[in-house]
């Protein structure tokens, strides 16, 4: 079977609740623990220590997804109904369609108190700090399974700089490197870009001597390549 996503149950050791949701991916996340604001603001009162979150069922669709979870929050409910952080029905990201644009419009106007301004805010701080805690504790769990650079495509900023590195030491070495490099830069602009190459703004830089040097020394390189005008016929 194709593995979308899956849906997990959350449950908390001190206070015997439950919560159930849906996660897309091919892997089981054992750091991620749930969406839930009633969830996270019991994960910063508790810990994370508290909780424990194990998978329930595999999906190989979106449609599948919700509906296995919108059926095992039912049955959650049913079976505990006073001991649920899950605030909604489930599908669809917790919220069926059409439902954020009603909630905007019922919004839209009107004025919030001094009093719910604070509230707001602390919310939104008490979100902020779980997820950060969260997001910490999910990357030092990916170091150790994938090493330094916890699984991402991208490379480390240690990687990068050692490519940096290894690219000015071979432009050093190599000026011709650097002549080819420029050109094939610049055929590249003139065809995606026209006649500017991509220039359309004048930014302060360009008023730097360094700046005029190295545009003075491609512009010579362009013309050794193209002619007299710079610019591919």
């Amino acid at each position: 079977m194709k593995k979308y996503g899956y849906v997990y149950h959350t449950y908390c050791a001190k206070t015997k609740c439950h919560y159930v949701g849906q996660r897309k991916g091919k892997q089981f996340d054992r750091v991620y623990l749930g969406s839930g604001l009633i969830l996270h603001c019991a994960i910063l009162k508790y810990g994370e220590d508290a909780f424990e979150v194990t998978p329930i069922k595999w999906c190989s669709s979106q449609e599948e997804l919700n509906i296995e979870e919108i059926w095992q929050i039912a049955r959650f409910r049913k079976q505990y109904p006073k001991k649920m952080y899950n605030i909604l029905n489930g599908g669809h990201g917790g919220t069926g369609p059409g439902v954020p644009e009603k909630i905007s419009k019922a919004l839209r106007g009107r004025k919030k108190s001094d009093a719910h301004k604070a509230a707001l805010k602390q919310s939104w701080n008490a979100n902020y700090k779980a997820r950060c805690v969260q997001n910490k504790r999910m990357w030092i769990l990916r170091k150790q399974r994938y090493g330094p650079s916890g699984g991402n495509k991208s490379p480390t900023p240690d990687e990068q700089r050692r490519r940096t590195a290894s690219i000015r030491r071979t432009f050093a070495n190599n000026p011709e490197a650097v002549k080819d490099r420029i050109v094939k830069v610049w055929s590249t602009r003139y065809k995606k870009y026209g006649d500017t190459g991509g220039n359309i703004s004048q930014q302060a830089s360009h008023n730097t001597e360094r700046y005029r040097r190295i545009m003075k020394n491609a512009w010579e390189l362009r013309k050794q390549k193209f002619g007299p005008s710079g610019k591919p016929v």
